[in-house]
């Protein structure tokens, strides 16, 4: 234990974010560059919805953020930027999936944990114009995608996270 002023704990907090989530975004951008590729798209998706699916922390750690530490400090904005671009870059991921595996869904059961990325960032950042257009380019691509899975069940893993 080191005995810090707090403005400079603070300080060296958010570099530390800064970093963490500049290594996220760069997981989740090759991950994302990988299913770009036209070739085996498929196997591709299968693949990683199998590794995303054991992954005990997988919507959630697509979804953190720590509030605390965008308002004020050195870094503050920055943080808060960087935050929208992994929600950003997740949503493209999960949407990018979707169109991988649109003929072949064999698992219903973990559609709802993919689209809970694309609700979290819809709701953590509601007032960026940007995350809101692709948000619901995602939920309607999703239902066209999956037309014969929500005309079963319905929309309500859709329409709860709209009409908030």
């Amino acid at each position: 234990m080191i005995k810090m002023d707090i403005d400079i704990a603070y300080d060296a907090l958010q570099k530390q974010a800064f970093t963490l989530k500049l290594l996220e975004i760069g997981k989740v951008l090759m991950s994302w560059s990988i299913l770009k590729r036209p070739d085996q798209v498929a196997q591709r998706v299968f693949f990683l919805h199998e590794e995303l699916t054991k992954l005990p922390s997988f919507p959630r750690k697509a979804l953190e953020a720590d509030f605390n530490l965008y308002k004020g400090g050195v870094m503050g904005k920055e943080l808060r930027g960087l935050d929208q671009l992994h929600k950003y870059m997740w949503v493209q991921l999960v949407t990018r999936m979707f169109e991988g595996m649109a003929g072949n869904l064999t698992f219903t059961t973990d559609l709802h944990l993919f689209l809970n990325v694309i609700n979290g960032a819809f709701l953590l950042h509601c007032e960026d114009s940007s995350m809101l257009r692709l948000c619901m380019s995602s939920y309607v691509n999703a239902a066209h995608h999956f037309k014969n899975f929500f005309s079963t069940n319905g929309y309500v893993l859709l329409l709860e996270f709209i009409i908030i």
